[in-house]
């Protein structure tokens, strides 16, 4: 019970830094996009998308094995630092080469400078990784909260002072970049650690050994995530671009809320129970209950009220945003469970199954891809949403070949939130057409009536997931100050 305890404790701290975080990002995102244009979104996104995938190299490798590692010693912390620390300053420097040949892919000269400037983020990543590791094998990730929050908010307002001077896209590159130098400075001054001058290249082997697999199994999945970017900023324009990317961008804020905190804490926490597949079965399951029953009613209700919203908040130039927006919640409340099989996957040491999953997957994205592209962008996030579905089968069934949670099990604990959910979106859809009076008071009613007839026939129905969610909650703050 008390491991048990801990676990939602991490979480809770993990969640309210990605609640936080994400609600300042979703406030300055919505500023920015009233100052800025369609077209430097469009512009940021191409700039992105590379520095995105050589961001995997950094995210996904070292830290993750030092993670993994249970037997890990001050001496290989500082070995899986210089190891991360090369790999940062080496991709900047392939970035820095490279960065001509993409301007030139895109025929845009002006995003040499941009990509430049914006890689600088990965030698600094590099440090964050590792940092980031310290706290996750400590099982202290209330100490994440300020850096992350510290990083959005002065990052944001950095953001919004350039955009105000008419800085234009370089409003969005200092912010992106600024978010992880303030993070990174944060987490070193709350984590109060420094590498000693050792390196084990016996250890060293060891961690390379394992991040190339779980490395190359997440570039694959960043290359998914990033095809549809990569295609449509090569056929269409960046507004085209701009507005299939707005529409991403707060599902996917809103579903990581839940999804990145689970799976920040699920990864360490399976770690530790690999001896006990039963453990890492219960873990997974409670995880994906509660992940649905937060994420699920998320979605739907952002699908319902979205035209609502970008009208209100982001203003009627951004209306074409809406139909991928509405996608984007279908594709988000489906992949929810996919971060809680990459983390019980990766934890359990199955990093090459990982890897091939991946690449089915990227075969099943690029042949929808290929098949949807000549259609039209809307085709394009169509095949996306196909994809997923297809993803969610192919993450799945490792977990219920090793570990006894297949697709049936995880569905089914699924179902009674998506049951939740149906009659919401009705109550939402029916005020919508009933009153059509001002916007602000109609986004007001939509929510709190949608949430209390989602919360209210959970209720009714003693849903498991709104018990053990309220019943742990009760206890967040004492077991925090134990802590």
């Amino acid at each position: 019970m008390a491991k048990q305890h801990s676990i939602f404790i991490n979480m809770s701290w993990s969640f309210m830094a990605q609640v936080f975080s994400q609600a300042a990002g979703i406030i300055i995102s919505t500023i920015l996009a009233r100052l800025l244009s369609p077209d430097d979104y469009g512009t940021l996104a191409l700039t992105q998308v590379f520095i995105t995938l050589a961001d995997v190299f950094v995210v996904s490798g070292v830290g993750v094995s030092l993670i993994q590692d249970q037997s890990a010693t001050k001496d290989d912390f500082s070995t899986a630092f210089f190891m991360s620390l090369t790999v940062g300053c080496v991709l900047w420097t392939v970035m820095f080469i490279c960065a001509p040949y993409i301007a030139s892919y895109y025929k845009n000269c002006e995003l040499i400078l941009y990509i430049r400037v914006l890689s600088i983020k990965l030698p600094v990543a590099s440090i964050y990784t590792i940092l980031y590791a310290i706290i996750a094998k400590r099982m202290d990730f209330g100490k994440i909260f300020w850096a992350t929050i510290g990083g959005s908010v002065i990052s944001g307002l950095i953001g919004i002072t350039l955009a105000v001077y008419g800085f234009g896209i370089w409003a969005l590159i200092w912010q992106a970049l600024a978010s992880q130098i303030i993070s990174t400075l944060i987490l070193a001054f709350v984590v109060r650690w420094c590498p000693a001058w050792s390196f084990s290249w016996e250890k060293a082997k060891s961690y390379f050994s394992y991040c190339i697999k779980v490395t190359g199994a997440e570039l694959l999945s960043s290359l998914i995530a990033q095809l549809q970017t990569l295609m449509i900023g090569k056929k269409y324009t960046n507004a085209d671009l701009a507005f299939f990317n707005q529409g991403q961008k707060y599902p996917g804020m809103l579903a990581s809320d839940v999804t990145g905190s689970l799976s920040a804490v699920m990864f360490p926490a399976i770690a530790n129970e690999t001896d006990d597949m039963f453990n890492v079965k219960k873990l997974m399951q409670n995880s994906v209950r509660i992940s649905s029953f937060l994420v699920t009613p998320m979605m739907a209700g952002l699908a319902a009220i979205s035209k609502t919203i970008v009208s209100l908040v982001l203003t009627d130039k951004w209306l074409p945003c809406v139909p991928y927006m509405q996608i984007a919640c279908f594709v988000n409340l489906f992949s929810s469970i996919n971060p809680i099989n990459y983390q019980a996957i990766k934890a359990i040491g199955k990093g090459g199954t990982f890897f091939r999953m991946q690449i089915v997957k990227v075969g099943i994205n690029i042949v929808l891809l290929i098949l949807a592209l000549p259609h039209g962008v809307l085709a394009v996030a169509l095949s996306g949403m196909i994809s997923t579905i297809c993803a969610c089968i192919v993450n799945v069934y490792p977990t219920g070949k090793y570990v006894g949670y297949g697709l049936g099990s995880q569905l089914r604990d699924m179902l009674p939130s998506v049951l939740y959910a149906i009659p919401m979106v009705v109550v939402v859809l029916t005020i919508k057409q009933v009153y059509q009076g001002n916007l602000l008071v109609l986004l007001v009613l939509q929510i709190f009536s949608g949430f209390s007839v989602y919360i209210g026939i959970a209720a009714i129905f003693r849903s498991s997931s709104l018990l053990y969610f309220f019943g742990k909650m009760k206890t967040f703050l004492k077991g925090a100050h134990l802590k």
